[in-house]
Formats: C-alpha cells, sequence, structure tokens
C-alpha cells in the first residue's frame, strides 16, 4: 500500500514568506512614522517657550530600517540647552522635562498601535492582499 500525499498551494505560500518581511517592514514604518510625529507633537507641547527656539528645534525621523527587523524612530531638539532644560542646571535644578513626559504620554498608545499594525501585516501578508494570493490558504489531498 502506498500514500501518497499532494499539497497544492506551496509556491503561494513560499511567495508569502519571502514577502511578509516587506509587509511587515511597511506596516510597521507607517505605524514608526505615526508615533514619532505623536511623541514629537507632545514635546512641542510640553516644551517651555520662551522664544519658541527650543520648541521649533524639535524634530522626530525614522533613522534606521534594516531588513525589516529593526525601525528606530527619533525625536530631539537640536536646540544646544535642551539637554539643560530637560534636566535642569544649576540655575533651575529641576529643569524642565517636556522629551521624556510626550514619551510617557504615548506609550500605552504606542504599544497598541505596533500591535494593530502587526496584526495588519500578518493578515494582509496572509491573504495575499499585497502580492495577489487568495483566502483559501493551503490545500491538501490525500490520494490512495
Amino acid at each position: 500500500m502506498e500514500i501518497v500525499v499532494v499539497i497544492k498551494g506551496t509556491d503561494e505560500v513560499i511567495n508569502r514568506i519571502h514577502f511578509v518581511e516587506s509587509v511587515v517592514d511597511t506596516e510597521l514604518g507607517r505605524t514608526m512614522v505615526e508615533v514619532v510625529n505623536d511623541v514629537m507633537t507632545d514635546a512641542k507641547y510640553f516644551a517651555p517657550v520662551a522664544t519658541g527656539f527650543l520648541r521649533d528645534h524639535i524634530t522626530g525621523q525614522i533613522i534606521s530600517r534594516i531588513r525589516g527587523l529593526v525601525i528606530v524612530g527619533r525625536v530631539r531638539s537640536s536646540a544646544h540647552y535642551s539637554i539643560f532644560k530637560e534636566y535642569g542646571w544649576s540655575g533651575e535644578p529641576e529643569g524642565h522635562p517636556f522629551l521624556y513626559p510626550a514619551l510617557l504620554k504615548n506609550q500605552a498608545s504606542m504599544f497598541e498601535k505596533f500591535k494593530s499594525a502587526m496584526d495588519t501585516a500578518i493578515t494582509k501578508a496572509a491573504v495575499g492582499k499585497y502580492y495577489g494570493g487568495g483566502k483559501e490558504g493551503i490545500k491538501t489531498e490525500k490520494i490512495i
């Protein structure tokens, strides 16, 4: 007696696996841009404003994408005295934090947004939304 199992759709699944990284990178990249913008907006809101120079020098950017595995976003102020405002100095020992409170304010929503982005990426990859695959998945047939 011989049992033969034929698996159909493996090419499609293999193609999806190759492209999952791109889908994840796209979804997480979009989310990182959104998160960086949220933190940057709040940092500008929390920043002390005497002349507006500090607030105007708060920027956000995506600084690296490495094969879908690492996406780094950065919010910073390029004003030379930013660190003194954030952490304090002899003239103002307690400082006036603006970056850290912005990060804390967005922390919970940040995790939810990334979780949602991963769920979306997995769904898109699984149903082949980006790459023309169908919703039927792998079909197996047993032939005796």
